[in-house]
């Protein structure tokens, strides 16, 4: 009995062990790298272009006025119009020398002649005188047309209220004429031989003289018969420079404005007032430099307004220019 109880006792305990559950090893997870963390991405900011700042084309006020001009007649090279003025007038040149001298711009003989050009572009070119373009016109005194109001703008910038032409004799309204303390009563929009621009007015007298004077102030191709040059067209930068002082000195009116050698420069003029009618020599001039767009032909160039003195002369081309 001893004995079956002991084995009564083993079989319990081994029922006991065996019974017990059993441990299992759970397969470990597999070890994964988290991810670093990274921070968002800063978005990049593309800063707006800003447009450089430049300056609009200069773009002709009177180009409608000039192109119809043009279809009236083919020997039209350029435009003016002075605001505060009745200057507003189609610039004209002809093959045959001062025709527009004496001509409208129908072609049609008339007393006092249109605005003209002493040269067109390829006549300057031929004498070099390129660089101080002219335009002349009558002073149309009884009409009081062409460049009479030349006058008014020379005389009430001088301080006058009257127009020194006694059958004119206009009262000068200094709040519409050109203002030469101003620089928009100085700077004028004007059209002639290809060229359209904005001058800017830095010399003006009235002044009698012989006719040289005249050929002098317009660079007048005229051939010396001796000596085989032309007179009056500038040999080098120093004559250049000689004839800007020249006008500076004469000026009537003090405009302040800088001028060199290297600037395109328009010379304008007509018939004096102060002086007699009838004097051939008297006149009254504008003298004006390019100033938007400005010109850069003339730019770090010496001695180029005389480099083709020696150019044979045809025989008309040597004729002094007409009383304007």
């Amino acid at each position: 009995m001893k004995r079956i109880a002991v084995l009564a006792v083993a079989l319990a305990v081994l029922l006991s062990v065996g019974c017990q559950q059993q441990p299992v090893d759970k397969p470990q997870a597999e070890a994964t790298e988290s991810p670093e963390a990274t921070p968002d991405p800063t978005p990049v900011v593309t800063p707006t272009p800003v447009p450089e700042e430049t300056e609009e084309p200069y773009v002709f006020p009177y180009e409608s006025r000039l192109i119809e001009a043009k279809d009236k007649n083919n020997d039209v090279v350029g435009y003016i119009c002075i605001p505060g003025t009745n200057i507003d007038y189609p610039i004209l040149y002809g093959r045959d020398w001062w025709f527009y001298a004496d001509h409208d711009i129908n072609m049609e003989k008339n007393g006092v002649g249109s605005v003209y050009s002493h040269f067109n572009m390829a006549s300057y070119e031929f004498f070099n005188t390129q660089q101080n373009l002219v335009i002349a016109a009558a002073n149309a005194r009884t009409s009081r047309t062409l460049f009479h109001e030349l006058h008014h703008i020379q005389e009430v910038n001088l301080g006058k209220t009257h127009c020194a032409y006694k059958q004119c004799n206009a009262e000068l309204d200094p709040t519409v004429l050109p203002d030469f303390s101003k620089p928009e009563g100085r700077i004028w929009d004007i059209a002639i031989c290809d060229i359209e621009a904005q001058w800017e007015v830095w010399a003006m007298y009235e002044a009698g003289g012989d006719k040289g004077q005249v050929n002098y102030n317009t660079w007048y191709p005229k051939k010396n018969e001796k000596t085989g040059i032309m007179e009056y067209v500038p040999a080098d930068e120093e004559d250049v420079q000689k004839w800007i002082d020249t006008q500076l000195k004469n000026s009537q009116y003090d405009f302040g404005v800088e001028v060199t050698t290297e600037d395109q420069f328009l010379t304008i003029y007509t018939s004096g007032d102060e002086h007699d009618p009838t004097d051939d020599s008297a006149r009254l001039y504008f003298f004006l430099k390019q100033v938007n767009p400005p010109s850069e032909r003339f730019r770090k160039q010496s001695g180029n307004a005389g480099e083709a003195a020696e150019t044979p002369v045809p025989e008309a081309e040597t004729t002094t220019a007409p009383t304007a």
